[in-house]
């Protein structure tokens, strides 16, 4: 006869069984990771060729959360000449701490770092802090938006550059519909002097997972720069669509 506390005991051991052990197991459990990555080949009467990679680490742990990522996508087409020349180089960094205080309010920290050479941008670099507020975090539904002060330094390929103080709101958004996954980030940072000087990014993307780790990802990178470069138009819009591998926490 199989007493109460023996069928407790085995599924505690069952659970043991399940859950990652050793610091492979924790880590798991507390980091996710996504990569990204496309590639595509004309030839012909023309030639084409781009790449576009990316990837992203997240964890969650109590009271904590760090996120992080970086893309880039280049691409080169045929010339005149009959050479390949570069048509498309850029590429966005980013990092974000978050520290709890309470429940629904955080400190924040992020940084992003963007080069686009057609922006005549060798780097812009945005350091900013603040405090943050977790609007909704459930496991399929996950918003928060920060409020923002830093700087931004901008160092241009023609070899001007310049540093402002600015403010900055920012949101992140994410949204679990089964296979599908939408994630959504932007931040809106003008100059504090002037607040008609600002840049604003976008960057949504929707993951559907194929098969376990294996995905299929459509994203969209918008970014206007209210004042840019002479002969620079204000928008860019990149739209790319590329496999993905995800493992850990999601």
């Amino acid at each position: 006869m199989i007493t109460s506390t023996q069928t407790s005991r085995v599924v505690d051991d069952l659970a043991a069984l399940r859950k990652p052990g050793g610091l492979l197991g924790r880590l798991i459990r507390d980091w996710g990771a996504t990569g990204s990555l496309g590639f595509s080949d004309k030839r012909g009467n023309s030639r084409a060729r781009l790449f576009s990679a990316g990837i992203r680490l997240t964890r969650k742990a109590r009271g904590t959360r760090l996120d992080l990522g970086a893309s880039g996508t280049r691409e080169e087409a045929e010339a005149p000449t009959g050479a390949l020349e570069t048509t498309v180089s850029k590429g966005q960094q980013f990092l974000q701490a978050d520290l709890y205080v309470s429940p629904r309010v955080f400190l924040t920290a992020v940084t992003r770092q963007e080069q686009d050479r057609f922006q005549d941008l060798a780097l812009r670099s945005t350091y900013t802090a603040g405090v943050g507020y977790q609007a909704v975090r459930t496991n399929r539904t996950d918003l928060r938006v920060n409020v923002l002060l830093g700087f931004r330094r901008e160092d241009y390929i023609s070899g001007v550059a310049s540093s402002n103080p600015i403010a900055g709101i920012a949101a992140a958004f994410q949204q679990k519909f089964g296979p599908v996954t939408l994630d959504w980030r932007s931040t809106w940072d003008p100059r504090t002097g002037d607040f008609a000087d600002y840049r604003f990014v976008s960057n949504a993307t929707v993951t559907t997972r194929l098969f376990k780790g294996l995905g299929l990802q459509f994203a969209v990178l918008e970014e206007y720069n209210s004042r840019p470069r002479p002969g620079v138009e204000k928008n860019d819009l990149l739209t790319t669509t590329t496999l993905t591998y995800s493992i850990g926490a999601r």
